[in-house]
């Protein structure tokens, strides 16, 4: 249900901005794994007629191939793209960063994208655990391709090999940033954003480091790279400096002024609706109380929203009508508004 969320919470935004007015659309994101692609919901989801025309929403799918306890053999990343794109969404891949693409121009790149391209699952997490040494000899593999990429990486330091292995487009900031430039607002998008499971830990694409723990003293030379202390890992960025400015901006941007609770209207505690005879079922008997409930409590009602269906009453069906104010119908499109 999380990764569908933004789903319905973008048609029930959409709702509110056609009732009250002045709300907008906004964004609606979702940052999965690639292994909640394997629950039924979302397919459901995807397919329900209303999504192919929420531009608002965005999908991101951390994609590092690595499940709870395992590296998952076979990912079938194309599948999982072909099958977004025959729902109506926008789909846009970010497998490679800028160093793997610069490196794709040189000779021998070609052979190096095809290598990588044709590579298993098991195969790449076990050269994120190599030394530069061992990868120099297990990554050019075997075939027409290993040649050209030997020479390739002959041409890099152990430094730079390691850091083009690991460049992936989920952890380049700058591609990144042209994707989400890049989104489609007449349609919904997924983002497949690879990664690797752990990046930059000591931990990094180690099958079992989902719940795996750093050491003090990693923890420690972790603080140190990144220029912080343990000792106050919530320090505030120095005044003046560029991210404190960006952080003060943000913050400016999303303050909204706090807002006094309204009254709630009277409810009346008994609708005095005798019990049904013979047989009845939950559904039945809550259509039956939410429309007493606008009959008798008609500011009540004003105040919520009820899914209506005009055959079979309440709660039967959300996509077509909508009980509103004193009993009036509101009827939504098939698809909603672009």
């Amino acid at each position: 249900m999380g990764a569908t969320a933004p789903l319905w919470g973008a048609l029930a935004r959409r709702y509110v901005e056609g009732r009250f007015g002045g709300a907008g659309r906004g964004r609606q994101y979702s940052l999965l794994g690639d292994a909640e692609l394997d629950e039924g919901a979302i397919w459901e989801a995807i397919q329900d007629p209303m999504v192919p025309g929420l531009g608002e929403v965005v999908w991101v799918v951390d994609l590092n191939r690595q499940s709870l306890d395992r590296v998952i053999p076979g990912i079938a990343a194309d599948k999982l793209h072909g099958m977004f794109a025959a729902a109506g969404w926008q789909v846009i891949s970010l497998k490679y960063g800028h160093l793997l693409q610069e490196l794709f121009t040189r000779p021998g790149g070609e052979a190096l994208r095809a290598r990588i391209d044709a590579m298993g699952n098991p195969e790449y997490q076990r050269l994120l655990r190599c030394s530069a040494d061992v990868l120099r000899e297990r990554l050019p593999g075997t075939g027409s391709t290993a040649g050209p990429v030997a020479e390739l990486i002959a041409s890099l330091d152990d430094a730079s090999l390691l850091a083009v292995l690991r460049n992936l487009g989920g952890h380049d900031i700058g591609a990144l940033s042209d994707a989400f430039a890049g989104v489609d607002d007449t349609r919904p998008t997924v983002i497949f954003a690879y990664t690797v499971k752990g990046y930059g830990l000591p931990t990094e694409g180690h099958p079992q480091n989902h719940s795996s723990l750093l050491t003090a003293g990693q923890m420690s030379a972790l603080a140190d790279r990144l220029g912080t202390n343990l000792d106050g890992p919530w320090t505030r960025f120095g005044g003046g400096s560029a991210e404190a400015a960006l952080c003060a901006a943000a913050a400016r941007r999303l303050h909204r002024p706090e807002q006094a609770p309204q009254k709630p209207p009277a409810v009346p505690a008994d609708l005095a609706r005798p019990a049904p005879a013979g047989i009845g079922n939950t559904q039945q008997a809550l259509g039956r109380v939410l429309l007493d409930l606008m009959r008798r409590a008609p500011e009540a009602d004003a105040q919520r929203g009820v899914p209506f269906d005009s055959v079979s009453g309440p709660m039967r069906s959300g996509r077509r009508q909508s009980v509103s104010r004193s009993g009036r119908t509101r009827t939504w499109r098939s698809r909603p508004a672009p």
